[in-house]
């Protein structure tokens, strides 16, 4: 029997090179947290200062197009750069 079972232990792969790792402590993941926090902070506040931009833009590009219309022209007419 022991001839048999190793006959069909052929078709399988053998893993004699694995390792396993064990932790003796707990595993923190605090630090990359935090920094994940600032990270998505940091864009939340050039997001915002985007959309002042972009507000902003729209503002004077309203102004060109109220001028424009009352006889000033600016050549091509202007693309809408924000939505």
């Amino acid at each position: 029997m022991c001839g048999s079972s190793g006959s069909s232990q052929k078709g399988k792969k053998e893993n004699t090179n694995e390792q396993v790792v064990l932790y003796a402590g707990n595993f923190d993941i605090q630090p990359d947290n935090e920094k994940l926090k600032e990270h998505l902070q940091g864009m939340q506040w050039r997001v915002m200062e985007l959309e002042k931009v972009c507000k902003k833009m729209q503002t004077q590009m309203a102004k060109m197009t109220k001028s424009k219309a009352s006889g000033h022209s600016y050549g091509k007419s202007l693309p809408k750069l924000c939505s």
